[in-house]
Formats: structure tokens, sequence, C-alpha cells
């Protein structure tokens, strides 16, 4: 696809960096910090992500990033409040708007944090930058004629012109590659739609018409199509159209994605590899894909069956169930399949493994005091402990973020999700479906998928940790199972049973872009990720 969006969201309750390609696949998490961090602009080059953020010392100041998400460092340091970045055609500058004087002021400063510039001085507001990919002006919006209108300047700040006049609000300006057209918002036909015009003001053409708001344009790297946050479903989610407004479509499911920016691809972040079983090779054996389906790798070689894998939060180490001693125990592994030793020994069934946050224990399941029971143990396999003592059966136990275990019991009469301490105290309970419900899977900001016939149909859905925002996922008259969450909290791998077998397919968080990723006559199943 053409190049990749960034895109600020607060879907996870706050707002943070990410990015996918252009067909609304493969979403990254790039940051995740308590602060707000918003506003993202990829360098010409994509290789850097400069945004705003307030997490110096609670004022938001200019920052940037590898496209990666690393090598975070801070670009402005004036208070008052620095906004909006945007790159100079170079790459070597970047322009924002500061309110540090008690107006908006356009400056431009090295992405060094060297030879900062003061552009503007109206004495109005100046806000909302947007450098020309050409280098040649800049836009902004300015209310300095008593309405706030689009203008431009040379970078110097020489030559600043008006290029709207229109009595309702004309903001947003974004250059067209190849610095012919200007896309921007207003609200001059009622509701906020997206125009876009010459880059001398002329030739003013509407591309959107809707009740609802359409807002925040950006151009792909081609020019040949637009990517906009619009509210048509009440909720800002990100579409795409044509450059000439047709043919919009949904990019994002989730709840507050915002600020979209469309650049060049860039080197995108290491792809983390999706581990499974399967018995492609006659036996149930550990191997790892990548989340796209290519480059399969054969992790574990025995005759006895390998199973369960799932990796750990610094995705450097894998736990699994195998039978190679004559019974079902816990054993770990390297990622690349190192490494392998024995954790648990008991004559009884162990399994359903899970590492904790910190990757220092093991929790797992196992029926040997009578019935199924939740147990955790250091990764080295010492200091085993019980934690559920209960008639019902006990299983299927993941970790959380802030180090609480879920688990599913139906000691309630079915079986529903729980919540207890590492310890084994505070159990809630955070579902009542009665009906079947197993495999939960916790992602790394708090949220549980996990696998429920409580429509009819064995479906995907998600639930917080909380017990709140219960979202169904898949909607399939096949069998869904199996989920596992990406490392960034962004996507999810799970199995679903068809007729030709056992597949993994990977999806969005809000259950968008199900794609098959493995084909195989025998089962692939169990994924982790």
């Amino acid at each position: 696809m053409r190049g990749r969006i960034v895109y600020a969201s607060n879907h996870d309750g706050n707002y943070d960096i990410y990015q996918m390609t252009s067909d609304g696949n493969q979403i990254v998490r790039l940051t995740s910090s308590p602060a707000i961090d918003q506003s993202p602009r990829l360098s010409p080059d994509g290789s850097q992500i400069a945004f705003q953020s307030n997490r110096a010392i609670d004022q938001f100041q200019i920052f940037v990033m590898d496209v990666d998400g690393k090598n975070v460092y801070q670009v402005t340091s004036a208070a008052g409040g620095n906004f909006s970045p945007t790159w100079s055609a170079d790459g070597k500058k970047i322009a924002f708007y500061s309110n540090r004087n008690g107006t908006g002021d356009i400056y431009v400063i090295n992405k060094d944090g060297t030879g900062e510039l003061r552009l503007t001085t109206s004495g109005d507001d100046d806000w909302q930058p947007s450098w020309s990919p050409d280098g040649k002006k800049i836009a902004f919006i300015s209310s300095r004629d008593g309405n706030v209108e689009i203008y431009s300047m040379n970078p110097s700040g020489s030559n600043q012109t008006r290029l709207t006049d229109n009595s309702a609000v004309d903001t947003e300006p974004e250059w067209s590659p190849d610095s012919s057209r200007i896309v921007f918002n207003s609200a001059r036909d009622g509701a906020h739609e997206i125009y876009i015009m010459t880059a001398g003001g002329s030739i003013i053409s509407r591309l959107t018409g809707n009740l609802w708001d359409d807002i925040q344009p950006s151009f792909s790297p081609d020019g040949a199509s637009i990517v906009f946050v619009s509210l048509r479903e009440s909720v800002r989610q990100l579409y795409i159209m044509n450059a000439d407004g047709s043919s919009p479509q949904r990019l994002t499911g989730n709840i507050g994605d915002e600020s979209p920016a469309w650049g060049a691809a860039g080197n995108p972040p290491p792809d983390q590899r999706i581990v499974f079983q399967s018995n492609r090779d006659g036996n149930d054996e550990i191997y790892s894909i990548n989340s796209d389906g290519s480059n399969p790798l054969r992790l574990t070689f025995n005759g006895a069956f390998d199973r369960e894998p799932q990796l750990s939060f610094d995705r450097s180490k894998i736990v699994f169930q195998s039978g190679r001693d004559g019974n079902s125990e816990i054993y770990s592994m390297n990622s690349d399949g190192s490494s392998q030793r024995r954790i648990t020994s008991n004559e009884a069934v162990d399994e359903s493994p899970s590492w904790s946050p910190d990757g220092l224990k093991i929790a797992f399941s196992s029926n040997r005091d009578g019935n199924s029971e939740i147990y955790v143990v250091n990764s080295d396999g010492t200091s085993e402990l019980r934690l559920t003592n209960n008639i019902a059966e006990d299983r299927d136990p993941c970790w959380l973020p802030d180090g609480r275990l879920v688990f599913v019991s139906n000691r309630s009469g079915f079986s529903e999700l729980y919540t207890m301490t590492a310890s084994g105290s505070s159990l809630i309970k955070i579902t009542a479906y009665s009906a079947v419900l197993t495999s939960p899977t916790c992602s790394p900001d708090g949220w549980i998928a996990f696998h429920s016939l409580r429509d009819g149909n064995a479906e995907i859905y998600k639930i917080y940790s909380e017990g709140q925002n219960l979202t169904r996922l898949t909607n399939n008259p096949a069998v869904d199972g199996d989920p596992a969450w990406s490392g960034d909290g962004t996507r999810i791998v799970f199995q679903r049973l068809e007729a030709d077998g056992v597949e993994l397919y990977v999806m969005n968080a809000a259950g968008a872009g199900q794609t098959r990723i493995t084909s195989n006559s025998d089962d692939d199943s169990n994924p982790g990720w």
C-alpha cells in the first residue's frame, strides 16, 4: 500500500501515537505514556515522527522519535505550550505554533532544538502551520482579520498572504505532495466538511457532504487519496477517500482516533512473531511465523506433544505445555527454540501456562489436587504455590499488566471470568453470561479477549478488566477461538475452524481487517503473540 498513516487515539483511555498501513491494517502502538501524545507528523523520508506531548512538566512541547517509537527526545522547551509540528522539506527543521507570548505565533526550529526563530507577530492568534513539500511555503490559520482564515508565508516569515475569505471558520490546511493544492476543513456550508483549493487560494471545491463533521484531512504521498477524521458514526474515526471526494470508506473501528498524517513508508517497526502449535509435520509441535503469515519456523522437535505456547511480555521466551516426559508438564524455551527446560514435575496434568508481566513467574492450571485449580511458580521452577481452592474448575489463567490474574471458573454454575491478585486474594467476578466461555488473553493495556458461545456460535469478544465495554469482535458461522493479543495491544491473532481445518487469522483490536495468515492441510491452533 502507499506509505503509512500515523495518528493519535484515546481509545484505550489516554492519547497515544499509533501507525498503520493505508488499508487500516498492521496497527502499531508507538507511545505508551500517562501523558497526552498528539498531532504526529512523519518526516519526509518516513524515518522519524514529530509530535506534541505534555510529558514534560505537564506543558505541551514538541518531541521527535524514530518511526518505531524509540529514541524519543524533546525539541522545544519554552514555557506556555508548543503545538502542531510540521517538517521542512529536507527534514532538518520543524515549524510549530506557541502561545508563550499570550497569543498563538508560528515558530521554526532545527530538529535538534537549536536555532529557534519566530515567524509571525500579528498580535492575534496564528496557528496550525503546514510546510509545503517543496519547502517554499508554510500555510497556517490566523484570526488577524477578525475571522479564522487560511494564510501562507515564506519559511522566513515574509510575504504573509490571506488565501481564504469566508465568514465561517477555515482551519487545518494540509498540502498536496506536489505543493499545488491545499486541503482544509471549513464550516462554510453548515457542518465541518473537507474542501480543496489551489495553493493561491482559488478554485475552492467541497469534497465531503455529510450531516456530521469531517475534519483533519491529509493527502497520501502520491496525492491520489485523502485520509480524514469523521464523526459520521457519532464518534471520531479515520476514513479514506479519493482526492476528488469519491469512494469514502472507514479505516478504523475504534473510538477516539484523530490527527492522521499520511507519509512515506520509511522503515516500519520490526514484525513481532506469532507462536502457535501445529500438527503439519505429523505431531503437535511449536512454530513461529510473521504476522502476515510469512517465514514459518519450527521451534520444537519431539515425539510427544508440545502445545499452548505463550510469549513473555518482552518476547524473549516462550512457555508451553509438553508431554515429552510421559506426562503433561510446563516447559520454557527462548523465543528461537533454544534452551528448552522443564518447569513443573507432577503426575497430574499441568496446562495453560502464562507469563507474569515481569517474566519472573508462570501461572498455570493443574488437576494435581483432584480438580483444576490455578497455580503459580517461579520461572526457574521453584516456589510453586496454589492460588485457588474450590470444588469447581478454575483454569486458563492470564496476567494483566498491573499484576492481577484473570481466569475462567464455573464456580457460579457457568464458565465466567474472574480476577484476583497474584497471591490469590480479592476475587472478583467480571462476567455474567451463562454460556460457555474459554481462553481469556490479556492485552498490555488491560483488555481481555476471550471465546464465548453467548450468542449461539463460537465467537471472539473483548471486555475491559473491570468488567466494562463488552464488544463482540467476530461474527462468522465458523468456530472462532483461542485469541491472543499482539505485544502492543493493537491486534489479535485467533484460530478459526473451517471446512478445511483450523487456521490462524489476524484482526485489529476492533475486529476489523480479519486476514487469514496460515493455509495448511493440518491444524494450526493455540496462537500466542
